[in-house]
């Protein structure tokens, strides 16, 4: 049995729902992503003996997970956003934390109650700092990407999420998207960043306000658009984490969609975007 394997039985044995992913990778390995993480032992001896070096994810809806990820590469200083963040509310506790291989650190809490709300977010409240709840994964430790182990740092309990960062962190009828408060780079050098940054707020924005009847083919522009886009570097986890927000906006009069349907769509739309990538010159 494979260290990965073993891994993943003894974190669904702790109520952590776990999928396989990419091998050296972070993409999903299963057809619905962090939708179909399980913690049933016999699935996850199927899936990891069909792929023994398959990497770990962590759905974290399921898990009651809320886990701060903090980014540090050389032009993203995660933990500098961090400390600030701690002098303002607090420290994190003790609790489990893992090391990233570029450097940085998953911070692993109990998600609160039911009745309040943690969405995904990216550099929303500091640079550098994504946020990792309900919707959303993260890849464990032992995998590897780009030939670098996860590795835990801490073998603490998952500890609560102090008060002053749940305030913080969770969801509120937004003006606009959080993203629009990280202001694009403005530099030459960084003008296609700052061009798919601005194309993922507006298009959720308009996804967010389509009207019922409307929203599958919306989607489906949604993610066609964006994908074409991924060439230039936009991250597909965040068109995935800005549709989830987009969608959690929608009120429906005959009842809510299979959300798995709703996956596939942008799956296949962002699939087709790729393959049409838009043409940029800078």
């Amino acid at each position: 049995m494979t260290a990965l394997k073993v891994a993943a039985i003894e974190l669904a044995r702790r109520g952590v729902a776990v999928f396989p992913c990419a091998v050296d990778g972070k993409v999903p390995l299963t057809p619905h992503g962090c939708l179909d993480a399980s913690t049933d032992e016999a699935q996850i001896t199927a899936w990891w003996t069909a792929e023994p070096a398959a990497n770990i994810g962590i759905a974290c809806g399921p898990s009651k997970l809320v886990v701060v990820d903090v980014d540090t590469r050389p032009d993203l200083d995660g933990q500098s956003s961090l400390a600030l963040l701690e002098a303002e509310l607090g420290r994190l506790p003790l609790t489990r934390r893992a090391t990233t291989p570029s450097g940085g650190q998953h911070v692993y809490c109990k998600a609160p109650g039911e009745d309040v709300e943690i969405r995904n977010s990216a550099g929303k409240v500091g640079v550098g700092i994504d946020i990792r709840a309900d919707g959303g994964y993260v890849i464990s430790a032992p995998s590897i990407c780009g030939g670098k182990p996860y590795a835990w740092s801490t073998k603490h309990s998952v500890a609560e999420l102090p008060a002053p960062w749940i305030e913080v962190l969770r969801s509120k009828p937004p003006e606009t998207w959080a993203f629009a408060s990280r202001p694009p780079p403005k530099t030459n050098g960084k003008r296609a960043e700052a061009y798919y940054w601005s194309a993922l707020n507006n298009e959720g924005e308009e996804l967010a306000r389509t009207p019922e009847g409307s929203r599958n083919h919306a989607l489906n522009e949604f993610g066609f658009k964006l994908g074409t886009l991924v060439h230039l570097g936009l991250d597909e986890q965040l068109i995935r984490d800005m549709a989830l927000w987009a969608m959690s906006q929608w009120s429906w009069t005959r009842g809510r969609p299979d959300r798995r349907k709703d996956q596939d769509t942008l799956a296949r739309a962002v699939r087709d975007g790729k393959q049409n990538p838009r043409k940029w010159e800078l």
